[in-house]
């Protein structure tokens, strides 16, 4: 008997159906997911460990949890943070911009993690079309803030809806709400970011320019404070760190510590090791943004495999980029603690 390695298309009672078409059955104490890879002699999938069943994870490795939606894949990926090595849900969370084909209200714009758990955001108010205008932040304790600023252009004569702030706890349920604070000389808003404590965005004025805002805020009260104008277009993404509009990323004394180069800027960063970098990047003209490897000033776009061995770039709706210790939870549901 010879086994060969080959991937799981789809998972069902045992009955595991490989990515060339031809079918086998489970052998073993092992759980098998799709898009795992399995070692099979053509008739059986065969999987044995020692201690019980669910999916053969090494504990010392490390996950990124990634909402892949956008223009090249749309579900949930998990990427290992030490080999880059790409885990696909079996599951899908629908994409915020299906909801025109799919006639769907219950579509999610962004998903934010802080380590220990996971919230995915859904559009506060169904008819807010315009995803620039959001951002999303989940403090220590599993609250999370979202922002949006409801389009004028599909909901007209609705000021109230603009520039909105609410918090969720850890089901996802609101618990406050709040405004920004309003100049009297415009409502419109663009780029918002939310971080630990701090608020930014830019505000545009009736004369057609723009002024960049920031503030101080309290996720647990709901409460936007000491809001001042500034010049220097810095703006909180995650973990204490800045980025600003050149495609600088900035530690908490804002000390340049890399500078993007392809015309984008940063909009969430986590550190991998010393010199190399994980980066979303963002424009100001579509939500989703790419994910790449900065290494020693080399920036290399990260790329994943499904499980017919097919791939691409990673696009997709984090807010934030942290490893997240209940994986399993996010790329299968359900309880797995």
């Amino acid at each position: 008997m010879s086994l060969y390695p080959a991937r799981a298309k789809t998972v069902e009672s045992g009955k595991i159906t490989l990515s060339d078409g031809d079918v086998v059955y489970a052998i073993g104490n092992r759980e098998f997911f799709a898009g795992d890879m399995v070692w099979t002699d053509g008739k059986f999938a065969y999987g044995f460990q020692g201690r019980g069943g669910g999916m053969v994870w090494n504990e010392k490795e490390e996950w990124i949890p990634i909402f892949a939606t956008g223009l090249t894949l749309n579900n949930v990926v998990a990427l290992n943070v030490k080999t880059l090595e790409t885990k696909i849900g079996n599951y899908r969370v629908e994409p915020y911009y299906n909801i025109h084909s799919q006639g769907m209200n219950q579509t999610y714009r962004l998903m934010t993690n802080n380590g220990k758990d996971f919230l995915f955001c859904a559009p506060v108010y169904p008819n807010d079309y315009d995803f620039r205008y959001w951002d999303a932040y989940m403090d220590e304790d599993g609250y999370t803030a979202v922002f949006t600023d409801a389009e004028t252009y599909y909901i007209p004569e609705t000021p109230e809806k603009n520039n909105i702030i609410k918090v969720y706890d850890i089901q996802g349920t609101e618990i406050n709400s709040c405004y920004l604070p309003d100049n009297h000389e415009s409502k419109e808003i663009d780029y918002v970011r939310i971080s630990s404590g701090r608020l930014s965005y830019v505000q545009y004025t009736s004369d057609g320019r723009n002024r960049w805002m920031t503030a101080n805020f309290d996720i647990k009260s709901c409460q936007v404070t000491d809001l001042r104008q500034s010049n220097d277009y810095f703006y909180p993404i995650q973990d204490g760190l800045w980025a600003d509009f050149r495609g600088g990323l900035y530690d908490k004394d804002k000390k340049q510590i890399l500078k993007l180069t392809n015309g984008r800027f940063v909009k969430a960063a986590l550190q991998l090791k010393e010199k190399q970098w994980l980066l979303l990047d963002s424009s100001l003209d579509i939500g989703f943004g790419f994910l790449y490897l900065w290494t020693d000033g080399k920036l290399e776009p990260v790329r994943y495999t499904d499980g017919e061995g097919k791939g691409g770039l990673i696009s997709c709706n984090n807010a934030e980029l942290h490893k997240l210790k209940n994986i399993k939870k996010f790329l299968y549901g359900g309880d797995t603690q």
